[in-house]
């Protein structure tokens, strides 16, 4: 894919004056399967030359994602073609993506097309700018592109490490900041410390031991930003998508009344809870 001299349909560009591509996605880790689950929505609106390279079978639209942690970069073709708007559901295998994951949604040329000249029109929804240039669109030239999405997940808040410091069989649970991170670190004794990587078919028994770390870690944030009477908390991104989870799932809300907000009952709700390895 690339990014030629074209006109291109975005939330940062005016080079079309006349419609719009609309896109949403979600991510969410299945410990059941394994796998990360992308389902993720595109809609282009309007009369103009992508509806109608797109309702021509000469455009295509495709999710891109990246994982900078496990080097992995891939665009995904939805299967449905000649369509304005489509949906799409994906499964990653878990060891091929770490948080913290961006994606983005594009419209691209179809690669297997050859390079389409176009006279650009009023018809062809454009900015008067571009209206009678001559474009050429290659296979895969990007025609449409959504901002990022970034997912950091819980895998991004809560991160395991090994303490040769610690006896037999124990772990210990802290919360580590810097102007740009918060994260709550689990350290555990090395021992412990392989099996909560590799637990085998004991899964379950990993999910409570890191539900109650998860749970400690909840508390000391809530003590430590004083979450009821600061919003200083709110600097830190990862806190903002944990406070958005919670809303969006009916559960307290991060500065909830300590009254209404167990930290317990709330990690529960947030499995399968995954964790970034140091």
């Amino acid at each position: 894919m690339s990014l030629a001299d074209l006109p291109i349909l975005s939330p940062s560009s005016l080079d079309f004056a006349r419609g719009s591509y609309t896109t949403d996605i979600a991510l969410e880790s299945s410990g059941e399967r394994s796998a990360w689950v992308v389902r993720a929505n595109h809609v282009i609106e309007g009369e103009n030359l992508i509806s109608k390279m797109l309702v021509d079978r000469e455009a295509m639209f495709v999710t891109e994602i990246c994982s900078p942690s496990t080097a992995y970069r891939e665009a995904h073709p939805a299967e449905e073609r000649g369509v304005t708007s489509t949906a799409q559901s994906l499964e990653i295998p878990n060891s091929l993506l770490s948080p913290p994951i961006w994606s983005r949604m594009l419209v691209v040329a179809t690669p297997a097309k050859s390079t389409k000249t176009v006279y650009l029109s009023e018809e062809s929804g454009t900015h008067e700018i571009w209206r009678g240039k001559k474009v050429e669109v290659h296979p895969g030239s990007v025609l449409a592109v959504s901002d990022f999405y970034r997912t950091s997940g819980m895998a991004s808040l809560l991160r395991l490490s090994e303490s040769k410091n610690l006896n037999q069989g124990s772990l210990k649970v802290d919360v580590m900041e810097s102007a740009e991170d918060i994260y709550i670190e689990v350290q555990a004794h090395p021992s412990l410390f392989n099996w909560l990587k590799n637990p085998g078919e004991h899964i379950a028994h990993r999910q409570t031991i890191l539900t109650c770390a998860l749970a400690g870690g909840l508390d000391t944030i809530r003590e430590r930003y004083k979450v009821e009477e600061s919003t200083d908390w709110t600097s830190h991104p990862v806190l903002r998508e944990l406070d958005k989870y919670l809303k969006d799932n009916g559960l307290p809300a991060l500065d909830s009344p300590e009254t209404s907000f167990n930290s317990l009952e709330v990690a529960t709700q947030l499995k399968p809870i995954e964790f970034d390895e140091q």
